[in-house]
């Protein structure tokens, strides 16, 4: 069963581990892989890549005052962003991640069509729904879960502290890999082990039933502190530019722009003017909130179509959610449903509690760290590596313009080019 972790190219290989051709294999996929909705195509390398350099620009920009447009800082920065334009190694990269998101939109057509290819012999099977396996796979999937987060919270604190450089080969114990995601779990959330949410049920809800539970509530944490949020992001930026390598900018990630949207569209003055009030879709306060959304879609997607949804998806980025209360019907014969607000049940408010103040720790230690000096770089070297890349790479980037993604004609090809490139870039730097 394969459920999106995996790209199309590991289930191929690990279907071909099974040497015996002559024994069937029975094959579950999903047919695709939900993503996060951007206003770009995500199956067009250029497009994902104008996207990525627009939000570098804009976070950069949030800093004019501390890098002004004379500051070697800033200079250096825009050089790499620039370079990287015509870069072989960054449009190859970009390429690739094209790929892996048309393998996410259509998994199961991709891996049947590349099995296909490799010339194996492939039937779908359309059988109808059996409750009896059903359960049985709930039962194990729970089961699972229950004995996971159990191994997790009893495994050994060795690694604590040390998460951010321990890697753990595929052969390492099953003592080892537990001990290493509960280091970093806590080391994400110092002295989380100290409160009372900490049990198995807690580890079972960050990491099974709430996966984003964290994420969502870090960011309502610099939402309520933004100076905090711009202090993260700069000194993001200047660990980039004293990076003698410059930094990958297919890399590019930043939380700063997701907060400056959602405090745009005042979030936390919604939840805290309507906490307690039951809401219906029509309600002006809604369809407000809503149209302030929309001018933020390249921030965190496309809002739904029903009402209710968007809201709960902009109430979801800060840990927050909608309960349904009520229905009520009117004399016309239509329907009303009441929601509200809710930070969840008084179990759930602790844990989130818990969370926020871990959070709160955590930053209070990131930064009382020293901060690092800036250096002074310049750009002569990156131009140097830039102007010796070989010219078979950019006939290869030029051959795979001409060729649609979807083809997936020159997979190896791209991959072995992407390595050479970055192996070339260290050593000349």
């Amino acid at each position: 069963m394969y459920f999106g972790v995996l790209s199309i190219d590991a289930v191929i290989q690990h279907i071909k581990r099974l040497r015996d051709r002559e024994v069937d294999r029975m094959i579950w996929t999903k047919s695709f892989v939900p993503q996060k909705e951007l206003k770009v195509d995500r199956t067009s390398w250029d497009a994902i890549a104008l996207h990525k350099n627009e939000e570098m620009m804009r976070s950069l920009n949030e800093f004019k005052e501390e890098f002004p447009e004379n500051h070697h800082v800033r200079q250096r920065l825009l050089g790499i962003i620039e370079a990287s334009q015509v870069d072989p190694v960054a449009s190859t990269a970009f390429r690739l991640t094209a790929m892996k998101n048309y393998e996410k939109k259509n998994y199961r057509r991709s891996l049947e069509s590349r099995l296909r290819n490799l010339g194996f012999p492939v039937s779908m099977i359309n059988g109808s729904p059996n409750k009896f396996i059903g359960d049985w796979y709930s039962n194990c999937r729970k089961g699972v879960i229950d004995d996971t987060s159990e191994s997790i919270f009893s495994a050994s604190d060795k690694f604590v502290g040390k998460s951010s450089i321990v890697t753990l080969s595929l052969d390492s114990s099953l003592s080892d890999k537990r001990a290493l995601e509960k280091a970093k779990l806590l080391d994400r959330l110092p002295d989380i082990q100290l409160s009372e949410s900490w049990n198995p049920e807690f580890i079972k809800q960050v990491k099974y039933q709430n996966p984003n539970l964290i994420a969502q509530l870090n960011r309502l944490h610099l939402l309520r502190n933004p100076d905090v949020a711009k202090e993260i992001e700069k000194r993001k930026w200047i660990a980039r530019h004293n990076n003698r390598y410059g930094f990958d900018v297919w890399r590019f990630d930043t939380e700063l722009l997701r907060l400056k949207a959602l405090s745009a569209i005042d979030i936390l003055d919604f939840i805290e003017r309507y906490d307690g009030v039951e809401l219906e879709a029509t309600d002006d306060c809604v369809t407000e909130l809503i149209a302030k959304a929309a001018q933020y879609h390249g921030v965190w997607g496309k809002p739904s179509k029903y009402p209710i949804k968007s809201i709960k998806l902009l109430l979801n980025n800060v840990g927050f959610d909608l309960e349904y209360v009520s229905k009520q019907r009117d004399d016309e014969g239509k329907d009303h449903r009441k929601y509200k607000i809710t930070f969840g049940d008084d179990r759930t408010q602790t844990c989130k509690n818990d969370i926020l103040r871990s959070l709160e720790l955590k930053y209070v230690r990131d930064l009382e760290r020293e901060v690092k000096p800036i250096l002074i770089r310049n750009n002569s070297q990156s131009s140097e590596v830039q102007s010796e890349l070989s010219e078979s790479s950019k006939v290869i980037c030029q051959q795979l313009d001409s060729s649609p993604v979807k083809k997936f004609k020159h997979r190896h090809i791209v991959s072995l080019l992407y390595i050479h490139n970055r192996i070339m870039w260290r050593r000349k730097n």
